[in-house]
């Protein structure tokens, strides 16, 4: 059974090690159910599908440059 990889821990990191639930479906890290942000639609719902923190702020950052040279 895989655990969770998301670091935790103020000074010294180290896993999480829950058991994971999911994969992220951009860099394929494993996750629990706590570290799990679901991927949002352009609508605003839920595609059914999760990221870790770091692929989520990624992809917002991405999605703001796409916004601002489309104008």
């Amino acid at each position: 059974m895989e655990t969770c990889t998301e670091e935790v821990g103020l000074l010294k990191k180290k896993p999480c090690g829950e058991a994971a639930v999911t994969h992220c479906a951009n860099c394929e890290q494993p996750l629990c159910s706590k570290h799990a942000v679901p991927e949002l639609s352009v609508a605003g719902n839920k595609t059914g599908k999760f990221m870790c923190k770091e692929c989520h702020v990624a992809a917002k950052e991405h999605d703001k440059a796409v916004a601002a040279v489309a104008k």
